[in-house]
């Protein structure tokens, strides 16, 4: 009997031991109806927006991203869920027209965009834009320090910044800022935007949720309108810091999207590839006699993105034999993208008549480049 008892007794501490444990965890309302906690209810919004935005057909971007220390301003940039890209990407104030599509990359500005590409550009490589201002151009994926359409993909950057809400921690990331006609589990920001997602005082019905480094600015419905801060599309990727509005798109949006994309099938069918890289080669001369010398060249050339088009290469050389001039030569080499070309100059001179001779060649290259690519929407 005392048994059975004690047994009883104990269920009942057990009882009231777990009816403590979820009031201390579990807060109240004035109503008495239990609701979460702040960073839960935080976490939930954060969870709820990212994935809306991940799921979403298409986004459009306005804002600043720095790439590497590379600041780079996007205005009105879609980005479809399949990675095709169109809009205005701007470097040092000059704006660029850009389209991804069909795993080509296209940009279409004047003479100062390239003027600010080619000063930053790498001068190992020998490039030619003259044929590129105001037209068409295909250039490679990471033209802009990082893939676009895939950095900027929905479901990539929404998941990034979801992935950002495992660093909030117990509050100290989401703080409740109550204002005169909220209660205090809402979490706004009372006397501005520090992140500056959006221009003038922040509306009370609207909430900055912080994940980490990352301050999400998400509106009255529970959508993401803005992204600031350090967002990894993958554990691995650099991150890219960014300064974005954000506006998720329908399907209708999505099809007028291609539908204006479609109209830019044929001109970007066959255009000019300033990004074509042709290491500058060296020249061999061990063919060379007393009277005689052969310049030798072997060029390569790799354009991402093309199925196929021409490089062409104008050389200018000269020789010297023993510090004299012994002769120029021109020639212009064509070369199918992403293959090879060789060219060659016999020069003819009298003998020196000396024991040693010194052979010396210089030579200047121009390149041009036309790419061709099946586009199809």
């Amino acid at each position: 009997m005392s048994t059975r008892k004690s047994l009883v007794a104990a269920g009942a501490m057990c009882v009231c031991l777990l009816v403590a444990t979820v009031v201390a965890v579990i807060p109240r309302t004035t109503s008495g109806q239990a609701v979460a906690t702040a960073p839960t209810r935080a976490q939930h919004t954060l969870d709820d927006a990212t994935t809306a935005m991940a799921d979403a057909p298409g986004v459009t971007y306005d804002g600043d991203l720095n790439v590497d220390g590379t600041p780079i301003r996007v205005q009105d940039l879609t980005v479809t869920a399949a990675g095709d890209v169109h809009g205005t990407v701007a470097l040092d104030g000059a704006p660029a027209e850009v389209v991804q599509l069909a795993g080509g990359t296209y940009v279409k500005a004047d003479a100062a965009f390239w003027d600010v590409r080619n000063a930053t550009a790498d001068s190992t490589v020998r490039r030619n834009s003259t044929g590129a201002a105001g037209n068409w151009a295909l250039v490679g994926p990471d033209f802009f320090g990082i893939d676009l359409g895939a950095v900027l993909l929905p479901a990539s950057y929404g998941l990034g910044a979801q992935d950002s809400d495992q660093r909030i921690d117990q509050g100290a990331r989401v703080i409740a800022v109550p204002v005169a006609d909220q209660t205090p589990d809402r979490r706004v920001e009372s006397a501005g935007d520090p992140q500056g997602l959006a221009p003038g005082p922040v509306q009370s019905d609207g909430q900055t949720i912080v994940a980490g480094d990352n301050p999400i600015r998400i509106d009255a419905e529970g959508g993401i309108y803005g992204i600031a801060g350090p967002v990894r599309t993958a554990p691995a990727d650099r991150p890219t810091t960014s300064k974005l509005k954000v506006t998720l798109l329908t399907n209708d949006e999505v099809k007028t999207f291609y539908s204006t994309v479609q109209g830019l099938t044929d001109p970007l069918s066959k255009v000019a590839a300033p990004e074509v890289t042709v290491p500058k080669p060296t020249g061999n001369l061990d063919a060379c006699t007393n009277t005689f010398c052969i310049l030798a060249y072997h060029f390569t050339n790799a354009m991402p993105g093309a199925d196929r088009g021409t490089v062409t290469v104008l050389q200018s050389s000269s020789l010297t034999v023993n510090g004299a001039p012994a002769g120029s030569c021109s020639r212009t080499v064509t070369m199918p993208m992403n293959g090879t070309g060789e060219s060659t100059c016999t020069f003819r001179f009298s003998d020196p008549g000396t024991r040693t001779i010194n052979y010396h060649a210089d030579s200047d290259f121009d390149i041009s480049a036309t790419a061709e690519k099946d586009v199809t929407v």
